[in-house]
């Protein structure tokens, strides 16, 4: 028992001294606290004073400055208005003597714009007047392809009885030929009447066999060249568009065999036909148009139109129509 009441005594005490140390603690943190705010006090005091100071040494300076002349202030707040709108409206008339001035330079820049723009218009006006007529025959050019490539196949044989007696829907069925020989003509008599036996029928082709009877005329081989001739130009300048192929003059026949007639042939030989051929032939490489030498088919072995060729000397048969 003694025991135990002695350790509760201590259990006791040592409460004691716990919370006697631990209230020590709390005094010496408050005591600690109390100094600083002590400082902090003492501080701002400090602060203070200097602030009332400085307050004093201003005052006293505001007092010495009494004698300061402040006229001008009372000035100020008599004219101010005045002065103020003379400054705002003459700004106001200097910002629109600038706008002025800025539109002033707009439309000069904009009429020296416009004025360059009508002069270059006008200049590849007069320019593009010097080119139009090319730009048209170009147009014009391949229009004239166009035709050309489109255009319907119609043969005109032109020339004299050789043509005339040929039959030629037997011998080109299908195809679209005109026949257009006149029994007898010479070439004189094609050259006047082309309208009619060839411009009116638009051909793609224009076949001639013509010379025979100018013979019978009397006429040169070089007139007959030259008459030749002027029948392929009209064409070309009238057809532009056809192609032209020229036959030779054909050969004759003036044996003594029994189908021959001698008044047939007449004055007609071969040999003249023959001179005649090569001005022909000449011709059309000069007018760049096809040369047809039928004579060199037609001849036989002696220089004379082969009798199976034909019915007369001069005419052919059709057995000749058929080569």
């Amino acid at each position: 028992m003694e025991k135990k009441q002695e350790q509760m005594n201590k259990k006791q005490n040592n409460s004691k001294k716990s919370k006697s140390n631990t209230s020590s603690n709390n005094k010496k943190q408050v005591k600690q606290k109390k100094q600083k705010l002590k400082q902090v006090v003492d501080e701002l005091t400090q602060e203070l004073e200097v602030i009332d100071n400085t307050i004093e040494i201003d005052s006293v300076r505001l007092e010495d400055n009494t004698t300061l002349d402040t006229s001008f202030l009372e000035g100020r707040r008599k004219k101010p208005p005045k002065i103020y709108k003379e400054k705002k409206e003459s700004k106001k008339k200097e910002v629109d003597t600038e706008k002025k001035e800025k539109r002033i330079k707009y439309l000069e820049l904009f009429g020296v714009i416009f004025l360059s723009i009508i002069i270059g218009i006008m200049i590849g006006i007069l320019s593009g007047l010097g080119k139009k007529t090319e730009v048209k025959q170009k147009v014009v050019e391949k229009e004239k392809t166009v035709e050309k490539v489109v255009m319907d196949e119609n043969i005109v044989f032109l020339g004299d009885s050789n043509i005339d007696f040929y039959e030629l829907e037997k011998y080109y069925e299908g195809i679209p030929v005109v026949n257009s020989g006149v029994n007898g003509n010479v070439t004189e008599q094609v050259l006047d009447k082309l309208d009619e036996r060839v411009y009116r029928y638009n051909p793609s082709k224009v076949i001639i066999l013509i010379g025979t009877n100018d013979y019978l005329r009397d006429l040169t081989n070089e007139e007959i060249r030259d008459n030749i001739k002027k029948i392929i130009e009209q064409i070309k300048e009238h057809r532009k568009y056809a192609k032209i192929y020229l036959q030779s003059i054909y050969p004759v026949n003036d044996t003594d065999d029994e189908k021959i007639s001698h008044s047939m042939v007449n004055k007609r030989d071969n040999k003249t036909i023959q001179e005649t051929n090569k001005l022909l032939e000449s011709l059309a490489k000069e007018e760049k148009i096809t040369y047809i030498d039928m004579y060199k088919i037609l001849v036989d072995d002696d220089n004379n139109l082969k009798l199976e060729y034909t019915k007369d000397g001069l005419h052919i048969s059709d057995e000749g129509y058929k080569v």
